[in-house]
């Protein structure tokens, strides 16, 4: 699922509209996006593409996860 996708079932189904590719710095300063957040309830959605389901990508996708919710937020 495309993040248009999401934007699109959110729009359906009448729930809140992300906001889209928000600039947020890692636990080391690295500048990272955010694919949607909604802000008003510190919910975070990333879309994953085929190639996350490759080992070192998925570690990757899991080590940045774990920084997103230290950050207080819902993934």
């Amino acid at each position: 699922m495309a993040e248009v996708d999401a934007v699109r079932l959110c729009r359906r189904y009448r729930l809140p509209l992300p906001t889209r590719q928000r600039v947020r710095r890692d636990s080391r300063g690295r500048r990272r996006y955010l694919d949607m957040i909604w802000d008003d309830y510190g919910v975070v959605g990333e879309v994953d593409g085929s190639h996350h389901m490759h080992v070192s990508q998925w570690e990757a996708d899991m080590v940045r996860q774990n920084d997103i919710v230290t950050d207080g937020l819902l993934v």
